[in-house]
């Protein structure tokens, strides 16, 4: 009796220590806040655009129209908790938003140079930025 008491104790304490392990998430899970950062950063990419020249009014508003989109669908996919599927959705219409900013963003137009890692506008001064264009 206390032999079966034994190994249905071991049993028991082998199961429960298995269960943690087989309620730990298995597979697919992209970096979600991941999407919300490349959308601010495409905000801030249009706006810098706008801000030298590189970009009319006109073609910054379709492409803020196009990224109000894309998080309208990212808040509709995001109610029911946001699959790979629709993570890669997401991911591939911000990939066409960014070629696109880049694409309608013009800087070596109004006069940006390439100075070492900085970009600066000629003029009476240097002003240097962050970013990639």
């Amino acid at each position: 009796m206390k032999k079966l008491l034994l190994a249905l104790t071991a049993l028991a304490s082998i199961a429960g220590a298995a269960a943690p392990a087989a309620a730990q998430p298995f597979g697919f899970y992209p970096n979600y806040d991941g999407i919300d950062r490349r959308e601010a950063a495409d905000a801030r990419r249009i706006e810098w655009c706008v801000r030298v020249g590189g970009m009319s009014w006109q073609e910054a508003r379709e492409l803020r129209f196009e990224l109000r989109q894309i998080q309208m669908l990212e808040a509709r996919m995001r109610f029911g908790g946001l699959s790979p599927v629709e993570y890669f959705i997401l991911s591939r219409r911000l990939a066409r938003l960014e070629a696109e900013i880049r694409a309608t963003c013009h800087p070596f137009h109004i006069g940006v140079l390439e100075v070492g890692p900085h970009r600066v506008l000629p003029g009476p001064g240097p002003v240097e930025f962050e970013g990639r264009f």
